[in-house]
């Protein structure tokens, strides 16, 4: 079982793809038990490929679909518990914690380096191996800690979830919530 977390899908309007559709592009390449899980690109596959596989697979597809690249970063529900598991903070009164997830480890000289191009903020980030935590205090859309900062900063595509949505992903599939999918069924 896979988690593939695309990029920028359903977002702002950008790169729109009904639920429904992203199924049927996943279940056409081979995959089997596909799910989705809300409007913003978390598709849950079963394929016994491996993450590489997968993540070039539906790129492809992806690519076709729009004309352009869209990154996927894949991951299992087991790594996705452990992420969740171990991060270091806890979402408090009007803060946020988001899950960076790059789509392939960054160079470590870049890493090391980023801890000095941190802008000034009163948010925090503990870099992991294959993703960053953020914890948001003032909000996501007014920090500088942006997805385009991280890939400016290590050469890395990444795409980022809450927390919530994090342990919602490393559940089974058959445990996540239906109603979070409105247009499940339909073509």
């Amino acid at each position: 079982m896979y988690v593939a977390l695309l990029r920028g899908i359903n977002v702002n309007g950008h790169r729109m793809i009904r639920m429904a559709d992203l199924r049927s592009l996943a279940s056409g390449l081979g995959f089997e038990d596909v799910e989705t899980y809300i409007q913003t690109g978390n598709v849950l596959l079963r394929s016994d490929g491996t993450e590489e596989t997968v993540r070039s697979a539906l790129e492809e597809a992806l690519r076709g679909w729009f004309g352009e690249e869209v990154p996927v970063a894949v991951r299992t529900p087991e790594q996705l518990r452990d992420v969740a598991a171990t991060c270091p903070f806890a979402p408090q009164r009007d803060t946020v914690v988001y899950v960076g997830f790059f789509v392939r480890p960054p160079d470590p000289s870049r890493t090391a380096e980023l801890a000095q191009r941190l802008p000034r903020t009163g948010d925090e980030m503990q870099l992991g191996e294959r993703h960053v935590y953020i914890h948001y205090r003032q909000g996501v859309h007014r920090s500088p800690l942006s997805n385009a900062f991280f890939e400016r900063a290590l050469g890395v595509d990444i795409t980022s979830r809450n927390l919530r949505t994090v342990q919602a992903l490393a559940a089974p599939a058959r445990r996540l919530p239906q109603a979070a999918d409105p247009d499940r069924g339909r073509l």
